[in-house]
């Protein structure tokens, strides 16, 4: 499965294009600056990620182009109706066939709530690891997993950056992560990302750790002492991650 990263703000695209500059070259991901009307039929089967809010309305941001582009206000009653008119919490997934609103190879819907409603900002500068870092890795981390099988391009938008408030360098930051993990899966062993994410969120704790872990770091050119004292907020991805990936 290949990542489509879109987003109308430059600076949005150019950090993506800093913490990802490997996987773009393999083809892996690819970055659009613009609106999806960039996306044309290519016989692909696009998955597509909603980032709103817990109540499945598409009126603002990213959603009301996703409302504009599949239907209008039908489509978002139709979001609504598939979600049960019920409340689905933040960072929760769930994947809606768009049925008879496909269009240009789109046939999933993955929503995926980034706020309750569009009202307070979650985001603190006090406290970035929880209220920033934490919530985008989560939903970049469901979406790369809750997409069906059968997905072969998923597109994201740049996460948490409007209502939810979440700085730009923050929310890039911690999608590029949760990317470049995604796709080092079939290198590293479970229990290594498993360490990686605790370490990346501030939660390390011994008993969860494998001893197998620092074995294989080494092997990995990974330095235990740096991965386990990372930082989000002043350490760089590149620290904590194999050379190359």
């Amino acid at each position: 499965m290949r990542v489509v990263l879109v987003d109308i703000n430059v600076s949005v695209v150019s950090h993506w294009a800093k913490g990802l500059g490997t996987l773009v070259r393999s083809g892996k991901v690819s970055l659009q600056h613009g609106s999806l009307e960039y996306f044309k039929p290519n016989g692909m089967l696009k998955s597509i990620v909603s980032p709103g809010n817990s109540f499945g309305f598409l009126g603002g941001g990213f959603d009301l182009a996703i409302q504009e582009y599949f239907g209008g206000a039908l489509f978002e009653r139709y979001v609504r109706y598939k979600l049960m008119h019920s409340y689905v919490p933040v960072t929760n997934c769930t994947v809606i066939p768009l049925e008879q609103f496909g269009r240009d190879d789109f046939q999933y819907l993955l929503h995926i709530p980034t706020v309750v409603t569009p009202v307070v900002p979650d985001f603190d500068r006090r406290d970035p690891v929880h209220t920033g870092y934490r919530i985008v890795f989560d939903v970049t981390w469901n979406a790369l997993h809750s997409a069906p099988g059968d997905t072969e391009q998923l597109v994201i938008p740049g996460l948490c950056t409007g209502y939810a408030g979440v700085p730009i360098p923050v929310a890039c930051k911690a999608m590029c992560f949760a990317i470049r993990l995604f796709y080092l899966e079939k290198t590293l062993s479970q229990d290594l990302i498993n360490t990686m994410i605790m370490c990346f969120m501030g939660y390390q704790y011994g008993p969860f750790i494998s001893e197998d872990c620092v074995a294989e770091c080494e092997k990995m050119r990974v330095d235990w002492d740096t991965l386990l004292g990372f930082n989000p907020h002043t350490d760089e991805l590149d620290s904590i991650l194999p050379p190359g990936h």
